[in-house]
């Protein structure tokens, strides 16, 4: 389901499907941290049992392995989709 999660009609969309059959999620939007973690509380009340939430671009601040050129984490204070996962419960 393509567009925003805060959008009211992707979440009744989202909501239909996922009551009919199980859902599994794949979260690729906005980058900062309180969004995705906002989207994981969301969405993960619709995954159904033995699907999965997979968050992509969990490697844009946190990990030290790579540098995003575009929006350098130079200071180590920026979170994003890593640090959300990691706090998300």
């Amino acid at each position: 389901v393509p567009n925003g999660s805060k959008n009211a009609a992707v979440r009744a969309k989202v909501e239909k499907l996922c009551a009919s059959a199980p859902c599994m999620v794949v979260s690729d939007s906005d980058h900062d941290y309180a969004h995705t973690y906002y989207e994981m509380e969301w969405y993960a009340q619709h995954v159904g049992v033995g699907q999965y939430l997979v968050v992509e671009d969990t490697n844009i601040y946190g990990w030290s392995g790579w540098m995003n050129l575009n929006d350098p984490n130079q200071d180590g204070l920026k979170k994003g989709p890593m640090e959300a996962a990691n706090d998300f419960d």
